[in-house]
C-alpha cells in the first residue's frame, strides 16, 4: 500500500489587475468520465489569457485523499502450478485507509485501462 496523499481537485486564482478569479477543476488519469474527463493539461495557471499575473487562493482549493494499493488473487484459488496475480487498486475518497495489509477484500469498481507508469507506449489495467 502506499501512504495517503491529497490529490488537488480544484482551484482559486485571482488576477489583482482585471479583479477576476477563475476556478480550474482538475483530472487524471484515475479520473472515471464525464465533463472532467484527463485532458492531459494539469498544469497550475499562473497567467491568464492577457498575461496578468494571477494569485493562488489556497484556501479554496479542494482535495482528495488517494491511496494505491495491489490486491493478490487468494492462493487457495490461483491455477494450479501458477503464481496467485495481482492488480494496482487506486482508492479515493471514504474508501482510503479503510484496507490494512493481509486482510482479504472483495473488490468491486471500474476496470480502466491507463497508461504504464514506466512507459506511455504500454497499457496497464
Amino acid at each position: 500500500m502506499s501512504i495517503v496523499r491529497p490529490k488537488l481537485q480544484k482551484s482559486f486564482h485571482y488576477c489583482d489587475k482585471t479583479k477576476q478569479g477563475v476556478v480550474k477543476s482538475y483530472s487524471d488519469q484515475f479520473s472515471i468520465g464525464g465533463k472532467d474527463e484527463f485532458d492531459g493539461n494539469s498544469t497550475f495557471p499562473t497567467t491568464d489569457a492577457a498575461g496578468n499575473p494571477m494569485t493562488p487562493d489556497y484556501g479554496y482549493m479542494d482535495y482528495e485523499d488517494t491511496q494505491k494499493l495491489v490486491i493478490q488473487e487468494l492462493p487457495e484459488r490461483a491455477p494450479p502450478g501458477q503464481l496467485p496475480r495481482s492488480i494496482t487498486v487506486v482508492l479515493d475518497g471514504p474508501l482510503v485507509d479503510s484496507v490494512k495489509p493481509g486482510d482479504r477484500v472483495e473488490v468491486t469498481g471500474v476496470y480502466k485501462t491507463v497508461a504504464g507508469e514506466k512507459s506511455s507506449m504500454n497499457g496497464v489495467f
